[in-house]
């Protein structure tokens, strides 16, 4: 089980992405759809994100506590080479 964390979200207004902010400074910006999977791949509870972010989409900040926060394990990009060969 891995410790709960805090995420500041936020929305410049009129803007049409999400910027997360996690506690170690570390910074996405996603649109809608994209930022809902990347909550769901690191175990947030699902019914509080879309709250949290229908409240961001109008009041353009909010902070979120992931209580069982992981990272999601890495995805080979198509960029990389292929070393199994």
């Amino acid at each position: 089980m891995s410790e709960p964390i805090t995420i500041r979200v936020t929305r410049e207004p009129f803007g049409d992405y999400f910027t997360i902010i996690l506690p170690n400074g570390h910074t996405e910006e996603l649109e809608p759809d994209p930022a809902r999977e990347w909550f769901k791949e690191r175990g947030a509870n699902m019914d509080v994100i879309e709250k949290v972010l229908d409240h961001v989409w109008n009041f353009y900040r909010a902070e979120v506590t992931v209580e069982n926060y992981a990272e999601p394990v890495m995805k080979k990009s198509k960029y990389s080479p292929d070393l199994d060969a």
